[in-house]
């Protein structure tokens, strides 16, 4: 497997040490992550919408797809420059470069418990599923962003552009480092609409025993009470520290 660059090790350190049970929120640094990621999708700057759960940024979002046309204002930008990637790059390079981006990925998946992230991300999509009704509302659905994919994104886009020297390559880690920003500042959750940035912070999650639970509640908790349970149940560790290295199992 090739080689981890020391930049995108420490990319992966920052987001590994991410304490997801007891989660933090500094809005400012937040808005000025996704305002650096716009500016490398070559979008405008806009004001954030934060929003305490992940149900009451869903049922905005909902709100504004049956209202009006829904658009994800990233999704074109961001897919054109990963396609740049394979259509700029010769096969030795691009092969060589997905080498390095999948070593960087398996890397930051750390402890391996990739089935708690699943399981409390999937809850929450779960849950949001169920109140879709129309086809806007499902488009609005597909276009949340989970900022800890993002985030490793960065670090094995990085670790692509030290073993591949090419400006798409440079450009691809550019648009997603700035994720990582975000996620060690406390965003969770986001979409990117025409006019604003919808926001939603950490949940706290924890693992006692064998269960994914919390001290008070079950494993995703935000502030107002609401929960998510997750219904697989990740393997026996003991009582610990969750961090975002335990949660790092999903490939984007």
């Amino acid at each position: 497997m090739t080689r981890i660059d020391r930049t995108a090790q420490a990319i992966i350190a920052r987001i590994g040490n991410v304490d997801l049970s007891q989660p933090r929120v500094d809005k400012d640094a937040v808005a000025s992550a996704l305002t650096a990621h716009l500016e490398e999708l070559a979008l405008q700057c806009r004001p954030t919408r934060w929003f305490h759960s992940a149900a009451a940024g869903y049922g905005y979002v909902f709100h504004l797809a049956r209202n009006a046309a829904w658009t994800a204002a990233d999704a074109r930008q961001a897919s054109a420059a990963s396609a740049a990637v394979k259509h700029c790059l010769n096969s030795a390079d691009y092969v060589a470069w997905i080498d390095a981006w999948d070593s960087a990925w398996s890397a930051a998946r750390g402890a391996g418990d990739g089935d708690v992230w699943n399981a409390a991300w999937q809850a929450q999509q779960r849950a949001a599923w169920a109140e879709a009704r129309s086809e806007a509302e499902h488009a609005a659905w597909i276009a949340a962003r989970s900022t800890i994919e993002n985030a490793i994104r960065g670090a094995a886009c990085l670790n692509g552009s030290a073993r591949v020297n090419h400006p798409v390559v440079t450009k691809l880690a550019s648009m997603w480092l700035p994720m990582v920003d975000a996620f060690e500042a406390g965003l969770w959750l986001y979409w990117i609409t025409s006019h604003e940035l919808v926001c939603v912070p950490h949940p706290t999650i924890s693992i006692v025993g064998s269960q994914l639970r919390s001290g008070e509640g079950f494993a995703v908790d935000w502030p107002d009470g609401e929960v998510r349970s997750p219904e697989p149940t990740p393997r026996p560790r003991g009582d610990r520290l969750l961090t975002a290295a335990s949660l790092l199992g999903r490939r984007p």
